[in-house]
């Protein structure tokens, strides 16, 4: 909702299999959610975190605070600029969530 309300992409952040278009895959870093069918077991289905960049599993099977402190991350590690279509969600993630970096935001051309 908060990609949303700023007008952003939120799948360039949270990309969700079988709800978003393939065609919509970032090639930096996301978190990418999997729902997997469980018939017999307790509960239905499983949800899956992993973290990707474009078609590249980085970390796989993590918690979604994982996820999300691992995408900010890999973006400091290789020193990239957030994806421009969600860089107020990944610096309210950076900042508000994470309690890391300058108040002015990241690096990121505006």
């Amino acid at each position: 909702e908060w990609s949303r309300i700023q007008k952003e992409k939120p799948h360039r952040m949270i990309f969700i299999d079988g709800e978003d278009s393939i065609q919509d895959i970032s090639n930096l870093p996301y978190v990418h959610i999997r729902k997997i069918s469980q018939p017999g077991e307790d509960y239905s289905v499983q949800i899956l975190v992993s973290v990707m960049c474009g078609s590249t599993m980085v970390f796989e099977d993590v918690g979604l605070s994982a996820a999300l402190a691992a995408v900010i991350q890999i973006y400091f590690v290789f020193n990239m600029c957030y994806d421009k279509d969600a860089d107020d969600s990944l610096n309210f993630v950076q900042r508000i969530l994470a309690g890391f970096g300058e108040s002015d935001g990241a690096k990121n051309t505006k």
